[in-house]
């Protein structure tokens, strides 16, 4: 057994009853630090003698960073006019985390979870980007080509998002070559069929019913609320999550806005593309990891189209509104909070721009539809098809395929004054590369998703939990 110090931020149940024998393991969670297999959290706070050993951290670069999450922020905590004092508490945190971190000499980090998306893990993970400490994230191989294998890719990154990578060991036997042959295949007699449509397997009833939603939310809420004005007032433990909170009010504004936009939306849609070349904008739903943080400095569709413009492009743009943003409610993360991203006034701006909006539910790979159209998209699965059918695809962020035959960056365009042809001329050798790409990424990289991260369903026979604890191990040992 490794006797580096290691830290689980957030482990599931079933991830900490596996190492509850490990004393070299530290947990974080909402109540802050505890040794695993212990149910008593550790007083920490400054210790100045060890915040000598990090003056070369400038708190001011800190402080803006922090000021820089305005997407998790928006998304996750509730009255503006307290931005400054929250933003001061988070700084305040971040120095404890770092104390802690250097007093038990933490060695690295596992984030059970895909990406840090709200402020309690951009927090935690900017303290070990300041001390340079090696994070592990787990990606969900569902989320990656909807293959339902349920597994997970361990990442590796050590100087925030941008620098992560995919760990070189090998983790199993399985391939994804049938896999993603298989999916091309299926791509390739899907590509002109006109009735497909997009399909959640997460949604219920009621998730696209206003008052439905409406009502399931003001019940979920207004318990939420009472139970945190409850703890707040007994608890004499400090709650790391407790800057992560909506009022019941603006929960229930935000619908209301989300339900007049998605109305405004539908009322100025088209199912006409223009016959000449044409860029379309595939949105995500927002908010969500694939475009914050996924999309680091684009991750906003407006800013996007500026840059378009920026480069040159003259015409209407072609948006594409994401299907999910029609949802109000899902088990899974309950309110959907697309209040927060979507707006009458969000759709104007887009219309100012010279937008014009399509139907949300077209199938985003119909050739029929889209046979003029360069895609654009933020980091979105719709760029990973393509490449598979061999066409072109511009990408704003940076997800795990970034690089893939196919996709260009927005980064690397000089111009857009015209389209030129190479954007739209389908390629057997992109179909190829493509393949060959993303099979060199994953293959051998999986590890069963014994405890059921990122929301999926747990695997707890007896063959993943050995081969989950394995590869944790490994993992662990890794320098």
């Amino acid at each position: 057994m490794s006797n580096k110090k290691i830290v689980f931020y957030f482990p599931q149940k079933e991830a900490e009853d596996l190492f509850k024998n490990n004393k070299n393991i530290f947990i974080f969670n909402s109540m802050g630090f505890k040794k695993i297999g212990s149910s008593k959290f550790i007083d920490f706070n400054y210790d100045f003698s060890i915040l000598k050993q990090i003056k070369n951290i400038n708190l001011i670069d800190v402080k803006k960073e922090i000021n820089s999450w305005e997407t998790a922020w928006s998304r996750f905590v509730d009255k503006g006019d307290q931005f400054e004092l929250n933003s001061s508490e988070v700084l305040d945190n971040i120095i404890k985390i770092i104390s802690f971190l250097i007093k038990n000499k933490i060695k690295k980090v596992f984030m059970f979870t895909a990406s840090s998306h709200n402020i309690t893990s951009l927090t935690f993970e900017l303290a070990c980007k300041l001390l340079k400490l090696k994070m592990i994230y787990f990606y969900s191989t569902n989320n990656i080509i909807y293959d339902n294998h349920n597994l997970l890719i361990p990442v590796q990154q050590t100087n925030g998002f941008i620098s992560r990578k995919f760990i070189n060991k090998k983790f199993s036997d399985f391939k994804f070559n049938k896999i993603i042959k298989y999916k091309s295949e299926k791509l390739s007699k899907e590509i002109n069929n006109e009735k497909n449509k997009f399909k959640d397997q997460n949604l219920k009833i009621f998730s696209s019913s206003f008052l439905l939603s409406f009502a399931k939310i003001f019940i979920y809420y207004f318990y939420s609320d009472i139970l945190r004005i409850k703890n707040n007032f007994f608890s004499k433990v400090k709650n790391y999550n407790d800057l992560m909170n909506y009022s019941f009010y603006t929960h229930l504004r935000q619908v209301i806005q989300q339900f007049r936009s998605i109305k405004f939306y539908k009322k100025n849609t088209s199912n006409i593309l223009s016959k000449k070349k044409n860029i379309v904008i595939m949105a995500h739903s927002q908010p969500e990891a694939d475009s914050y943080i996924l999309g680091q400095e684009y991750h906003n569709h407006s800013d996007i189209i500026f840059k378009l413009r920026q480069l040159g492009y003259s015409k209407e743009i072609y948006y594409k509104e994401h299907p999910s943003t029609s949802n109000y409610y899902i088990d899974f993360i309950h309110h959907t909070r697309i209040g927060c991203q979507r707006s009458i006034k969000y759709y104007k701006i887009l219309k100012d721009q010279n937008c014009k909006f399509l139907n949300q539910n077209i199938f985003s790979i119909n050739q029929k539809f889209f046979k003029n159209s360069l895609m654009l998209t933020i980091s979105g699965s719709i760029a990973i098809e393509r490449s598979l059918l061999g066409l072109k695809t511009i990408y704003t962020g940076y997800p795990w395929w970034k690089g893939m035959p196919g996709t260009i960056h927005i980064n690397e365009i000089k111009s857009l004054n015209k389209l030129p042809d190479k954007y739209f001329n389908k390629s057997n050798t992109i179909k190829k590369d493509a393949k060959k790409f993303i099979c060199s990424k994953l293959n051998y990289n999986t590890i069963p998703n014994y405890p059921g991260m990122n929301g999926y369903k747990k695997r707890l026979d007896k063959n993943s939990r050995i081969l989950f604890k394995q590869n944790i191990n490994k993992l662990i040992k890794l320098n």
